[in-house]
């Protein structure tokens, strides 16, 4: 174990879930430790370093210009100003404020996700469009600064990115592509098809830095980003990138190129994934199954079991490999109440055996009876409307529960400052659990209020967090944290 680490009293896990900035994304290459540290001890101009890195990424990926970021959700806000307001200093300096000018992103609207929230930090509107005809239409008549799009969404919806890069190409618009959790191919399909920008996260596949990003494309576009960004005294100043994370990206992305790594990584995580597969059917309640989205994605190896009443929730199989040491995290993201994914990419060779054991042993060991949630009970004392009162960081925000009593049992909606959705009610005597999925922009908002009856009415935690539809597992779910918050009947009768 890492002393620094045991110092703080942090224990380290083994990775089979996947390389999310939860988890602390992936493990650096050696060479790319080496660099950093070789980079850490010295002082450069920055502007030197840059433009050095600039003409290695473009040499390295077949574009014109390359920026390393703090990782890919900076470069989608680095994309926006560099588009908006370019090397303009009262452009740059009056951000989020654009002044009326450019100051529109069209998405496709099966495009939008978590992380376009970095558009509305660079003061730009959100426009969703449906059809080749919808941007067509608002290309011509909107202040549109830039269009971006999803690349592992490409299948989804009637939008062929060509068609979409075309009419930006017609209009003038550049065309902004996130690609932050796929692999880096040269020749670049996104680039030959019109692409102006094109992100990727060099602290996952890559393993480079973990907060690391790669923003690449046009030279003009490329370098305005630059020009936002630190040291620079402009909007992405907050954002900045050290010379040690500026050399490891150059080296991660040297390395990827050089080895194949592509090919190498696939044909490990199969190797690796085998081998717990056969540790696995040691155990006759497991069935197992290869699992990969595309060809560009990474093989994974669906666990699963009968979902039978006796038969244990994967939360608590995910919550019991991470007790003890060594702890193996297996990620909530294709979790169901019976069934989890192994991804292997993350994983030493050594790791496969343990991940295997303990995985067996859990089954074995005949703690799981009890499933989470299985045993509460709807309450029809509950009905009315309720002022909810929840103490956030920030202060205090009222909300509202309306609940009324129907054939079926509860009706319920949770009502917040921009929202009113659907919310299912649970609970004992003395444990109340209220649940709601809120659509928001291009995600969900999720709240778990749980509490219990006092002298004033109802009193406890809410835990909140947000994520897409599809990867709405309990680490998104709970990742903005907790608030208290208490609820007094209202009476409506005057």
């Amino acid at each position: 174990m890492p002393s620094h680490l045991a110092r703080l009293g942090v224990f380290p896990i083994i990775n089979c879930g996947s390389m999310r900035s939860f988890y602390g994304n992936t493990v650096a290459l050696p060479e790319v430790v080496e660099a950093m540290a070789e980079a850490a001890q010295t002082h450069v101009i920055m502007e030197e370093l840059k433009e050095a890195v600039s003409l290695r990424l473009a040499e390295l990926t077949g574009f014109e210009a390359g920026l390393v970021t703090c990782g890919s959700a900076a470069a989608l806000f680095l994309a926006a100003v560099a588009c908006t307001a370019g090397n303009d200093p009262e452009k740059m300096l009056g951000l989020p404020k654009t002044f009326g000018t450019k100051n529109a992103v069209l998405v496709p609207a099966a495009h939008r996700f978590i992380y376009d929230h970095a558009f509305r930090l660079a003061g730009l509107r959100i426009v969703e469009v449906h059809s080749l005809a919808d941007a067509a239409g608002v290309l011509k008549t909107d202040s549109v600064a830039m269009i971006c799009y999803l690349g592992m969404r490409e299948k989804a919806g009637a939008m062929p990115f060509n068609e979409l890069a075309r009419l930006g190409r017609a209009n003038g618009t550049p065309v902004v592509v996130d690609v932050a959790s796929e692999f880096l191919h040269r020749p670049n399909k996104w680039q030959h098809h019109g692409a102006d920008i094109v992100i990727y996260s060099c602290g996952k596949f890559m393993r480079g830095p973990q907060a690391s990003g790669l923003l690449l494309g046009r030279q003009d576009l490329i370098e305005a980003a630059w020009r936002n960004s630190a040291p620079q005294q402009a909007a992405g100043r907050c954002m900045k990138v050290g010379k040690d994370q500026m050399l490891g990206a150059v080296i991660a992305v040297e390395q990827w190129f050089a080895e194949d790594r592509f090919n190498l990584e696939l044909d490990r995580c199969f190797d690796y994934l085998g081998t717990i597969e056969k540790e696995l059917k040691e155990e006759p309640l497991l069935k197992t199954a290869f699992h990969q989205t595309t060809e560009w994605s990474v093989p994974r190896l669906r666990v699963s079991w009968d979902d039978m009443p006796a038969s244990p929730h994967a939360n608590l199989l995910r919550a019991s490999l991470l007790k003890g040491y060594p702890r193996v995290l297996i990620c909530d993201f294709g979790m169901t109440s019976s069934s989890f994914l192994i991804d292997a990419f993350s994983l030493r060779r050594d790791d496969c055996h343990i991940v295997a054991k303990k995985i067996v042993e859990f089954f074995r060991s005949g703690a799981h009876n009890d499933r989470p949630g299985d045993q509460l009970l709807m309450l029809n004392d509950l009905a009315g409307t309720w002022a909810v009162a929840i103490d956030f960081s920030a202060g205090r925000e009222m909300h509202k529960f309306i609940i009324e009593n129907s054939a079926n049992g509860l009706d319920a909606v949770h009502s917040g400052l921009l929202f009113d959705a659907p919310m299912v009610v649970k609970g004992m005597l003395d444990r109340l659990e209220f649940t709601s999925k809120v659509p928001f922009e291009g995600v969900h908002l999720y709240y778990r209020f749980t509490g219990r009856p006092v002298s004033h009415g109802l009193e406890g935690d809410v835990v909140m967090g947000a994520a897409s539809a599809t990867n709405s597992g309990p680490v998104a779910a709970a990742q903005f944290g907790t608030a208290h918050w208490r609820a007094k009947r209202v009476d409506l009768s005057g």
